[in-house]
């Protein structure tokens, strides 16, 4: 079975996760635990791939290859800074019970595939194999 998840961008790069701390202000707590800036910037993501499983009633699978297809607006950002949004994706397909966890059994591989479009974003293709 394959399934296909398109998730709005873009989505935050390796270097915006890195320089979280500039954007999204110093280290504060919530909820009694030390929250930084990563924290903040993954939840939101997390959320917003969260209610695309939903809206686009994406099924559970056991384990699975992934083809992520970034759209980019332009070549201003490096392939492997756009490509580091994956760690959102497959952080927040387990959250959405998509898949049973992240592990090496589970997320069998992937390929990155890039092409410049005007609408910015990631078109994730899920391959479940059994």
């Amino acid at each position: 079975m394959v399934q296909t998840l398109w998730i709005p961008g873009p989505l935050p790069g390796l270097n915006e996760m890195l320089a979280g701390a500039k954007i999204f202000g110093r280290k504060t707590r919530k909820n009694g635990k030390r929250w930084n800036a990563y924290d903040a910037l993954k939840e939101s993501h997390e959320k917003l791939i969260v209610s695309e499983c939903i809206e686009q009633e994406i099924k559970p699978v056991n384990s699975a290859r992934f083809v992520f297809v970034w759209n980019c607006p332009n070549k201003r950002r490096d392939k492997d800074n756009v490509a580091a949004g994956k760690k959102l994706i497959l952080d927040a397909l387990k959250h959405a019970k998509v898949i049973p966890d992240d592990k090496w059994d589970i997320v069998l591989g992937w390929e990155d595939r890039f092409v410049i479009a005007k609408d910015p974003g990631v078109m994730v293709e899920i391959y479940e194999e059994e």
